[in-house]
C-alpha cells in the first residue's frame, strides 16, 4: 500500500431515490491519467457499472451525470472504487438506494363518528435498509373535496427513531396508535385525507402514497344504507322538444336490519323533472338491495347538452344515514350531419360513375346518421376528359327532427382513354404485282376509322418510307399512327411481312478442246426456264482460267443480265464443265561407265515431242549401287506442273563400275605384366570412306616379359565390299613390360585414447587382385617411423615396398590410423535442503582415460514453476531447481554433462501456529475507546479465514494489549508523517512484552488519515515475508487478512507489485471479506498448495479441477497451470452467477494486466495458441477443455 495517497472521490449525495443520478467528483489525481471506476452492489457482489475517466491537468475530474440509480436498486449499498493506471493511487466512495416508506393500516381507516366522537386504529411505517439512522413522524393530508383538519388526529407517540444500517442491516418498521377526534359541532358529512411520515431529522428514504383515510361524520356506527347506484340514460332527448329519458336505480343495504330508504333527484337542468317509481324502497332484513325506475321529463325549455345530476337514498328516519350517486342526462340539438367524401382517385375516359366515387356518408359525433344520398351527375354518366370535374351531392336525413341535410361536392379528374392501331398485312410471292395492307384505331366511345399504312424495307431491303405497296421481292415493315383526339390518347402499330423470290433455271451446255489449241468461239450456249418474259433475262459465258490438263477440267459460269430483276428470282445456275485433253511426247537416254569410287560421268539423252513454251528438261538418273557390276539409267523430266498435259514414253540405258587399288599396316603395341592387352590399331590406305571398311588386330599368344615380342595382324571387313578392292596385308610387334603391385594400408582401426602406441600394416597384391608379390615393407606416421599415441582425426601413414619378383616393381601406398577422444565423465552432486535463509547448492567433477580427474563449476535454474536464470551462485528462495555442470573437453577427451535435480522446501514461516500479538496505542487528542473485543472477535474471524485458506496449514493465536498512550498528539503524528509513531509504540509494548517472541506484530492506533493537514493518508502497510504490520486505524477484516497475507509471503492479486486486479482475492483492491480467498497461484508459491494439487499442462485435453476456496478440498486438481494462465473455481459467491457458473483465470505475477477474467461454460479465453473452455459444471467442479 502507498504510504501517502492524497487522491480521493465523493458522491454530491450519499443516498439516491429511485431514478435520480448519482454526480461524482474527484481530486488528488496524477495529472492527465485516467481513472479506472468501478461500481459493486450489494445485492450481487457484481460490477454494475464500470467506465474510466481522465483527471485534467490539476489532477481534478468530474462526471455529470455518472449513474442513473433505477427501481431495481432499492435497498441497494453501492461501492464505488477509483484506481490510478499511472500513479496506482486509489480511493473508494458508498452511496446507497433508500428507497421509499411502506404503510400499513388495520383495521382499514374508513369510519362513520357522530360529532364530538372519536375513533382509533393501528398505523405501521416500514423504512428499507441502506438509510442509516434518522427520525420520522406522522402526519395527516387532507384531500378530496371536504379534507380531514390536521387537528383531527393524535398519535400515542411523536417521532420515532428508524437505525437501518448499511447494506448488511435490515429494514426497520416502526408502529402508532392513530386516534380521529370529531369536534361536537361538525357538520355532517364525508372527510378524507392521507397519512403519511415525514423525516424530522437524519435523512430518511422518500415518501410514497401513505395510507387514505374516510370519516363519515353524522350517522351512527350501525348506518343501514349502503350505496345507491344509477343505469345508463334510456330515451333520446331533443332541444325545443319536450321528452322523457328513463334510469334504473339500485340501493345496497350497509348494516342489518329492517328500514326504508327515500329516494330524490338533484341538480337537474331547468325544465327538467324527476319522478321515481317507486319513490320509497322498504328493506326487510333479509333485503340486500333494491331497484326502482327514474323518469325524467323535459320541457320545449330545456336546452341540449350533458348535465351531472345526483340520486340520493336517505334512512327515513335518520336522515345522515344516506348515500348519493351521480347520473348523466343528455338532451340533443338539431345537427346538420358531417359529410364524410373525398376527392375520388382519377378515372379514365369511358368509365361509368359508380358507388367507388359516389361513396359518401354522413356522421355526427363520429356516428353514422342514417338517411339518402342524391348525386349530381347520377351513377352511370360517362364524363368527358377534364380535370377538377364537379361531383355534387345533397344527403337528407331520415330524422329530420336531429338533422338537417346537408351538402358537399369534390372534385375528380378524368385521364384520356387508350387507343389501339392495328396494322393487317400478308406475305406474297414475286409476280411483279405491288403487295401492302390496311390500318385502322379503335378506343372507348365507338372510336373506329381507317388509317394510312406506310411502308419501308428492312433487314437488307431498301424502301420507302413510302405510301405505295411495294412489288420486288424483299423484306418489308407496314406501319400507321393515330395522333389521338380530345379522348384518346395516340398510339401506333407495326406489321413486318416478306414478297418471296419466284424460282427460276438457266441450264449451261459443257464443251472441250486438245492441248495447247485455242478455246473455242463462242465458249458454250445455253437457256433459262422459270423468268418473267417482260424480265428479259439473257446470259454471258466464261470459263475458270488455265490451259493445263486437269482432272475435272475447268467451270463454266454463265452471267445473267439485267441485273435490276434477278433480286426478284431464287435462280439456280449451275454452270458446266470445260474439258483439256493431253499431247503425246518421249524421252530416251545414253549409255555410260566409271572405275569403282570413281565420279558418276555427266548422263545425257534426247526428248521429242513437247512444247517449246513449256520448257520441259530431262535430269538422268541410275540405278543405286557404287559395287563392281553393270546398273539402268534412267531419265526424270521437269517441270513437273506441265508433265500432266502429256502422254509421255520414257526409254533406259546401261551404266558400268570396275574394282579400285587398297592396303592395311597395323601398328607396333606393348602392356604392362598382367595388364589387359590395349585396343591394337593400324593404317588403312585405299579404301573409300563410305565404304566403312574396319581392320580387326590380333597377335600370337604369350603372357611373359622374357616371350615378347609378339607379331600383331589384321583381318578386314565388311567382307560384303572387300570384293570392289585388289588388297594389300602388313603385320607389326607387340612387347610386355614390367608391373607395379598394388599396396593397401590396413584399415584405419578407429582406436580410441588409452596412453599407449599404437602401429599399423600392409601388403603387396599382384595385378589379379588375389596374388602377394613378394619383397618387404617399411612405415612413416606423419613422417615419423614412431607410431603414435595422442589422440587424432587422421594421421597419415606411408608403407614403402621392395620387390621381389622379377615381373615386377617396387612401390608405394598410403592409408591413416585414427585414434579418437576417450568419452569424460561428469558427476553432479546435490542435496534437497530446507529454505533457512542461506545458498544450497553441490559440486561436480569430471573422470576420463589418462588419469583424467578434475572440478567443474556448477550452474543453477529453476524448474516447476520456480523462477531462477541460470547462475554460478546456489539459490536462497524455497523452490524446484537443478544444478548443472559441462566439460568442454580436451586433446584426448570428448565433453560431458550432468544435472541434477533438488529442490529448497519452504521455510516454516507459512505454515503452523502463529504467534500474534496485537499492539493498540492512542494519542491525547484522539483516543481509543473500543473495547477490546472489536480486536478480538475480529483476530479470531481473521485467524478461521487463514486456517480454512491453508487447508489448516497455518493457526493464528492472537494476544491483545492494552491501549497504549502515545508521547505526541495525534496531529502531530500525521503532520510530520516521519514514522516516529513506530518507534514510539514498539518502545511502549516492548516494557510488557518481547516483541521478537511473537511471529507476527500488528501496530494500531486511530485513523490519522483525516485529520487536518495530515500526511498520513495510508490505510495499512505490511512488508511481504516481514513480521510486523502497521494499521493507520483501519480495523476491519480486510485490512488485517491484507497486510496480514504480506508477512506470509503474499503479493497484491494483480499482475504486478502495484496491480491488485482480482476482485475476489484478499489481495485484491476491492471490498473482501470472509467469503475471500487467495489465489492458488500465491497458495503454491508459498507452500500452501502442492503440486499434487495442481495440474500443470503440456498436451491439449480436458481436466477437471475442483474448488479451491473451502477447508476440506476435493482429492483432486485445485488449479491448472496453462502456461503463464492458473485455472481455478471459487464457489463462495453464489449470487454472482458468472463467477459462479465459470472458471477464473489469472496470469503469473508480472506477466498480466490489471484484472483476471471470469468464464461461464461454453466463453473460450485465447493467448495466441492457447485456448481454454469450460465444458461442463458439477457440484464443486469444472470440467475444462484446453487447447495447446
Amino acid at each position: 500500500v502507498a504510504l501517502f495517497n492524497p487522491a480521493r472521490i465523493w458522491t454530491d449525495k450519499d443516498d439516491y431515490y429511485p431514478e435520480e443520478i448519482v454526480l461524482l467528483n474527484g481530486s488528488g489525481w496524477k495529472p492527465n491519467e485516467d481513472i479506472y471506476l468501478f461500481v459493486v452492489d450489494s445485492a450481487t457482489d457484481q460490477w454494475t457499472y464500470k467506465s474510466t475517466e481522465k483527471a485534467d491537468a490539476n489532477g481534478n475530474f468530474a462526471v455529470d451525470p455518472y449513474f442513473i440509480v433505477e427501481q431495481r436498486h432499492l435497498g441497494v449499498t453501492f461501492n464505488l472504487t477509483a484506481y490510478g493506471a499511472e500513479s496506482t493511487m486509489q480511493a473508494g466512495v458508498t452511496f446507497t438506494d433508500a428507497g421509499q416508506f411502506e404503510y400499513f393500516a388495520s383495521p382499514s381507516p374508513f369510519f362513520t363518528i357522530l360529532p364530538g366522537n372519536s375513533d382509533s386504529f393501528s398505523e405501521s411505517v416500514k423504512a428499507p435498509k441502506n438509510n442509516g439512522t434518522f427520525s420520522a413522524e406522522l402526519v395527516m393530508n387532507g384531500t378530496g373535496g371536504t379534507p380531514i383538519p390536521s387537528g383531527w388526529m393524535s398519535m400515542s407517540q411523536g417521532a420515532r427513531r428508524f437505525r437501518t444500517g448499511d447494506s448488511s442491516g435490515t429494514a426497520v418498521t416502526k408502529n402508532w396508535t392513530v386516534t380521529i377526534n370529531v369536534p361536537a359541532g361538525t357538520l355532517d358529512g364525508t372527510y378524507t385525507g392521507t397519512i403519511t411520515a415525514n423525516v424530522t431529522s437524519g435523512t430518511g428514504p422518500g415518501t410514497s402514497t401513505g395510507t387514505a383515510v374516510t370519516v363519515r361524520v353524522g350517522a351512527t356506527s350501525g348506518a343501514k344504507v349502503g350505496s345507491v347506484a344509477v343505469g345508463s340514460q334510456t330515451g333520446t332527448l331533443t332541444a325545443g322538444t319536450g321528452g322523457t329519458a328513463t334510469y334504473n336505480i339500485n340501493v345496497k343495504r350497509g348494516t342489518t336490519g329492517a328500514f326504508t330508504a327515500d329516494l330524490s333527484a338533484g341538480a337537474l337542468p331547468s325544465g327538467a323533472s324527476a319522478v321515481f317509481s317507486p319513490s320509497s324502497l322498504s328493506f326487510t332484513s333479509t333485503d340486500s338491495s333494491k331497484t326502482a325506475a327514474l323518469t325524467i321529463t323535459s320541457s320545449n325549455s330545456t336546452l341540449g347538452g350533458t348535465t351531472n345530476f345526483s340520486v340520493t337514498a336517505t334512512n327515513a328516519v335518520s336522515p345522515i344515514d344516506a348515500a348519493s350517486v351521480v347520473g348523466i342526462f343528455k338532451v340533443g340539438s338539431k345537427v346538420t350531419p358531417t359529410i364524410n367524401w373525398s376527392n375520388p382517385a382519377n378515372i379514365t375516359y369511358g368509365t361509368t360513375l359508380s358507388g367507388t366515387q359516389l361513396n359518401a356518408t354522413a356522421t355526427v359525433g363520429g356516428d353514422t346518421v342514417a338517411g339518402s344520398f342524391v348525386y349530381t351527375p347520377a351513377a352511370g354518366t360517362v364524363l368527358n376528359v377534364g380535370d377538377s370535374q364537379t361531383l355534387s351531392v345533397t344527403f337528407t336525413p331520415t330524422d329530420t327532427s336531429n338533422y338537417n341535410t346537408a351538402n358537399k361536392s369534390v372534385s375528380l379528374n378524368v385521364n384520356k382513354a387508350s387507343s389501339t392501331t392495328t396494322v393487317t398485312v400478308n406475305n406474297a410471292s414475286y409476280d411483279g404485282l405491288s403487295h401492302g395492307g390496311t390500318a385502322s384505331v379503335t378506343g372507348a366511345g365507338g372510336l373506329n376509322q381507317t388509317l394510312t399504312v406506310s411502308y419501308s424495307g428492312r433487314n437488307t431491303t431498301t424502301y420507302g418510307p413510302s405510301a405505295t405497296a411495294p412489288s420486288n421481292a424483299g423484306d418489308y415493315t407496314a406501319s400507321a399512327s393515330f395522333v389521338g383526339d380530345a379522348n384518346h390518347n395516340s398510339s401506333s402499330d407495326t406489321k413486318d411481312y416478306s414478297i418471296a423470290q419466284k424460282n427460276a433455271t438457266w441450264t449451261t451446255n459443257p464443251n472441250s478442246k486438245t492441248y495447247g489449241g485455242a478455246d473455242p468461239s463462242p465458249l458454250t450456249t445455253g437457256s433459262g426456264s422459270g423468268f418473267l418474259a417482260a424480265d428479259n433475262v439473257t446470259a454471258t459465258y466464261s470459263r475458270d482460267p488455265g490451259n493445263a490438263v486437269v482432272a475435272g477440267g475447268y467451270h463454266i459460269t454463265a452471267t445473267l443480265s439485267p441485273s435490276a430483276v434477278l433480286g426478284n428470282y431464287n435462280i439456280t445456275n449451275a454452270g458446266a464443265n470445260f474439258t483439256i485433253n493431253k499431247r503425246d511426247a518421249s524421252v530416251t537416254a545414253h549409255a555410260a561407265s566409271k572405275t569403282y569410287g570413281g565420279v558418276d560421268p555427266a548422263l545425257t539423252g534426247t526428248l521429242t515431242g513437247f512444247l517449246p513454251a513449256d520448257g520441259v528438261s530431262a535430269t538422268y538418273g541410275r540405278a543405286a549401287g557404287e559395287t563392281v557390276a553393270g546398273y539402268t539409267i534412267i531419265a526424270t523430266l521437269s517441270p513437273a506442273a506441265v508433265l500432266g498435259n502429256y502422254d509421255i514414253t520414257y526409254n533406259t540405258a546401261s551404266f558400268t563400275i570396275d574394282k579400285k587399288d587398297a592396303s592395311v599396316t597395323p601398328n607396333a603395341a606393348s602392356k604392362t605384366y598382367g595388364g589387359v592387352d590395349p585396343a591394337l590399331s593400324g593404317t588403312l590406305s585405299g579404301f573409300l570412306a563410305g565404304d566403312s571398311v574396319s581392320a580387326t588386330y590380333g597377335r600370337t599368344t604369350g603372357e611373359t616379359v622374357a616371350g615378347s615380342p609378339y607379331t600383331i595382324s589384321a583381318t578386314l571387313s565388311p567382307a560384303a565390299v572387300l570384293g570392289n578392292y585388289e588388297v594389300t596385308y602388313n603385320t607389326a610387334e607387340f612387347k610386355i613390360n614390367k608391373a607395379t603391385p598394388t599396396i593397401t594400408v590396413a584399415a584405419d582401426p578407429m582406436l580410441i585414447f588409452d596412453g599407449n602406441a599404437h602401429s599399423t600394416t600392409a601388403t603387396a597384391v599382384g595385378v589379379d587382385g588375389t596374388t602377394a608379390v613378394t619383397g618387404s615393407f617399411s612405415f612413416t606416421y606423419d613422417l615419423s617411423a614412431a607410431a603414435p599415441t595422442n589422440a587424432k582425426t587422421s594421421y597419415e601413414v606411408v608403407a614403402t615396398f621392395t620387390s621381389t619378383d622379377p615381373n615386377y616393381n617396387g612401390a608405394m601406398g598410403t592409408g591413416a590410423l585414427t585414434i579418437s577422444k576417450a568419452s569424460s565423465t561428469t558427476t553432479v552432486s546435490v542435496s534437497n535442503a530446507t529454505s533457512d535463509g542461506s545458498s544450497h547448492g553441490g559440486s561436480a567433477s569430471v573422470t576420463g582415460a589418462g588419469g583424467l580427474n578434475q572440478s567443474l563449476n556448477v550452474y543453477y535454474t529453476g524448474r516447476n514453476g520456480t523462477t531462477y536464470a541460470s547462475s554460478m551462485a546456489a539459490p536462497i528462495n524455497a523452490g524446484d531447481y537443478t544444478g548443472s555442470a559441462s566439460y568442454t573437453g580436451d586433446d584426448n577427451h570428448t565433453g560431458s554433462s550432468d544435472s541434477k535435480n533438488y529442490g529448497i522446501g519452504k521455510a516454516k514461516w507459512s505454515t503452523g501456529p502463529k504467534k500474534v500479538l496485537v499492539v493498540r496505542g492512542d494519542f491525547s487528542d484522539l483516543p481509543d475507546i473500543r473495547p477490546v473485543s472489536v480486536f478480538t472477535d475480529l483476530m479470531a474471524q481473521v485467524g478461521t479465514k487463514y486456517e480454512n485458506a491453508s487447508y489448516g496449514q497455518t493457526t493464528l493465536e492472537t494476544k491483545v494489549t492494552k491501549v497504549y498512550r502515545m508521547p505526541k498528539t495525534g496531529k502531530a503524528y500525521a503532520i510530520a508523517d516521519d514514522w516516529s509513531i513506530d518507534t514510539d509504540i514498539r518502545a511502549a509494548a516492548a516494557r510488557d512484552y518481547d516483541l521478537d517472541s511473537y511471529d507476527r506484530v500488528i501496530l494500531t492506533w486511530p485513523s490519522l488519515a483525516k485529520l487536518d493537514g495530515s500526511r498520513m493518508k495510508w490505510s495499512g502497510y505490511g512488508l511481504i515475508g516481514g513480521r510486523y504490520i502497521w494499521l493507520n486505524g483501519y480495523w476491519t477484516f480486510r485490512a488485517v487478512s491484507h497486510e496480514l497475507g504480506h508477512t506470509y509471503g503474499f503479493d497484491h492479486a494483480g499482475a504486478n507489485g502495484i496491480e491488485r486486479g482480482d476482485p475476489f482475492d484478499i489481495m485484491g483492491w476491492l471490498k473482501t471479506d470472509q467469503r475471500s480467498d487467495f489465489s492458488p497461484y500465491a497458495k503454491h508459491r508459498i507452500g500452501w498448495l502442492s503440486d499434487d494439487h495442481v495440474k500443470f499442462v503440456t498436451q491439449s485435453g480436458t481436466y477437471r479441477v475442483e474448488r479451491m476456496d473451502t477447508r476440506n478440498p476435493a482429492d483432486g486438481e485445485l488449479a491448472l497451470k496453462v502456461g503463464v494462465h492458473w485455472v481455478f473455481l471459487r464457489r463462495n459467491y453464489p449470487r454472482n452467477e458468472t463467477l459462479y457458473n465459470g472458471v477464473c483465470i489469472i496470469r503469473e505475477r508480472g506477466n498480466g494486466t490489471m484484472l483476471d477474467g471470469i468464464y461461464a461454460v461454453g466463453e473460450t479465453f485465447s493467448d495466441g495458441d492457447i485456448k481454454i473452455t469450460p465444458t461442463e459444471k458439477g457440484d464443486g467442479w469444472m470440467n475444462v477443455k484446453v487447447v495447446l
